[in-house]
């Protein structure tokens, strides 16, 4: 991507962590006009809907790589 466009009108919030060591470094969170959640594909070629009340920890661990670990409860 290399960008992120603040837009919450447009349904496009960008944010950044303002504590990090790279205070520049901003983030967009998933979006979707499905009610109740956003499809997300995962690596193994299936694709869920994320429902809006996902635990952040179970979302965090779901958006890593290489760790090996499987994730469960993304709805």
């Amino acid at each position: 991507y290399g960008s992120c466009i603040d837009d919450p009108a447009k349904g496009w919030p960008c944010t950044r962590d303002a504590t990090a060591s790279n205070a520049t470094q901003w983030f967009m969170a998933s979006r979707s006009g499905h009610p109740g959640g956003v499809h997300a594909v995962f690596c193994d070629g299936s694709v869920s809907l994320v429902v809006d009340s996902i635990d952040l920890a179970v979302w965090a661990a779901a958006s890593g790589q290489g760790d090996g670990e499987a994730v469960t409860g993304v709805n």
